[in-house]
């Protein structure tokens, strides 16, 4: 994968202004968002370089260093959870031109409609999943995401309900 440290940041722009409009009501969400984009998610390679951990190791894996392609994408846990939840979730017939990838997984989609903006709260959600497992030194499995994507849902309802929006149509889909 090309590093997220070689890519510039007028091409993360699109991105950025996309996942803000999507995460916009949720700020926990959008604070990981931001954490990934600027490149300061406290991973343990990160932590290792300031001295804080011991190691720069997965927390997952423990075979490669932790970086953010490699714990949200490349490590072979997560890889295997964001298959079995595409699989699961049917996402590929569901969802025009989707097609899971780094880019997707980390940066999620540019494009505005309503798919497009559910499954960027819906992505936004389970890599927020997988770095609380991370922090809570447990596997990611996708029963949990299943469980807290379903809660949030919920949540992300009642907010529009409260706010008279409608709720999107997009997570009727997944």
């Amino acid at each position: 994968m090309t590093s997220l440290n070689r890519i510039e940041l007028n091409f993360l722009k699109p991105y950025y202004s996309a996942q803000y409009e999507a995460l916009s009501r949720d700020t926990s969400l959008r604070a990981l968002q931001f954490k990934i984009m600027h490149r300061i998610v406290a991973t343990n390679r990160l932590l290792f370089k300031i001295k804080i951990s011991p190691y720069d190791l997965c927390s997952f894996c423990f075979t490669f260093s932790e970086t953010i392609e490699h714990i949200f994408w490349e490590c072979t846990i997560v890889k295997n959870i964001w298959f079995q939840i595409t699989t699961e979730l049917d996402l590929e017939n569901k969802i025009p031109n989707f097609k899971l990838g780094p880019k997707l997984t980390i940066l999620g989609y540019v494009e505005k409609n309503c798919h497009q903006i559910a499954l960027n709260i819906f992505l936004a959600i389970v890599r927020q999943y997988i770095f609380r497992c991370r922090l809570d030194s447990s596997e990611p499995s996708v029963n949990g995401i299943k469980n807290v994507a379903i809660y949030r849902c919920g949540i992300h309802k009642n907010i529009n309900n409260k706010l008279n929006f409608e709720f999107m149509h997009g997570w009727a889909d997944l």
